[in-house]
């Protein structure tokens, strides 16, 4: 095992696990940094990880977490309502990576690029990243101060699998165990692009090797698009039984806002979730080769299975 740390700052969550294991399998030592040490105790136990409890907002705690490593993923992520937090925190990140040399990986979504237009599809990463609601300019902020400081940025898909809490199609799935019925925002014939968590996470570790890969963007492939009628006809087939696709629009997700506060947050979103998106993601793919990816089918009955032994 290599002396030298991979940190993952904002490790607590799904993507700063499945990082952390796919480091450890690789022979890295890994040091993950979360504000709460007794959270990250309890989600990264028997992994044999260093845990380094920090609160980046401030440089010396993120300069001293990220001394004596040349390499760290940026993880942070942060409900909708604080999201204002974020540019701040890359700030902070930025200059304390400045300090210590490290290089950095931060790993986001797309909505930096939104809104886009069905005409810019598929989506590149010339799209121009302007507009849009409040919560895609402030990740749009917080990606450029540390694009600017020559970080890679790496933008995932939306993305389900084992660990994966807070995510449409992971709801979804999780609706057709406990209901029969997979909720689906907008046409249930409507695509868009989707990321088995352990595949992206794989290929955003194999771009951190690429010195080229620093100072760009990179949009990481999904496994392929996935409708409504898509994941339940292949729920139904893992699980053995039928499950019915409900749709929900605008005035459904209004009408149930009001009395859910994290959904009222996400309501400026909604509008490029009734869209379909695809992606180009031949930059990466020039870089890199093609990617060998699960099929949504094997994925999607893996993630049923940890999902279903979560419930016992």
């Amino acid at each position: 095992m290599s002396d030298e740390p991979v940190v993952i700052l904002g490790a607590g969550g799904p993507v700063g696990l499945h990082l952390a294991r796919l480091m450890i399998d690789r022979g890295r030592r890994v040091r993950v940094v979360g504000r709460s040490e007794e959270r990250m105790t309890a989600v990264f136990t028997g992994l044999g990880v260093e845990i380094a409890p920090a609160d980046l907002s401030r440089t010396e705690d993120a300069a001293r977490v990220m001394d004596g490593a040349s390499l760290a993923f940026v993880c942070v992520g942060m409900p909708v309502r604080d999201l204002g937090a974020l540019p701040g925190v890359a700030r902070t990140i930025a200059e304390a990576a400045g300090r210590t040399g490290t290089r950095l990986v931060q790993v986001s979504n797309v909505w930096s690029y939104l809104p886009v237009r069905d005409a810019d599809l598929p989506l590149t990463e010339m799209h121009a990243r302007a507009r849009g609601p409040q919560p895609a300019r402030l990740r749009r902020e917080a990606e450029d101060i540390l694009e600017q400081t020559g970080a890679c940025i790496a933008h995932l898909p939306d993305f389900y699998g084992p660990d994966v809490v807070n995510s449409p199609a992971q709801k979804a799935m999780g609706d057709a165990l406990k209901t029969r019925r997979v909720s689906w925002m907008g046409r249930r014939d409507l695509p868009r692009p989707y990321a088995y968590l352990p595949d992206a996470v794989r290929m955003v570790a194999d771009l951190a090797a690429y010195p080229e890969a620093y100072g760009q963007r990179w949009l990481i492939p999904g496994n392929g698009d996935l409708t409504g009628r898509d994941l339940g006809w292949m729920c139904e087939r893992s699980i053995g039984r039928a499950v019915a696709v409900y749709t929900y629009g605008r005035v459904k997700l209004t009408f149930a806002a009001s009395m859910n506060a994290d959904l009222r947050d996400f309501l400026p979103m909604v509008p490029s979730y009734m869209k379909p998106m695809s992606f180009d993601t031949g930059k990466l793919e020039g870089l890199m080769g093609p990617q060998s990816l699960t099929p949504h089918e094997v994925s999607i009955k893996a993630t049923l299975t940890w999902l279903a032994a979560r419930a016992v």
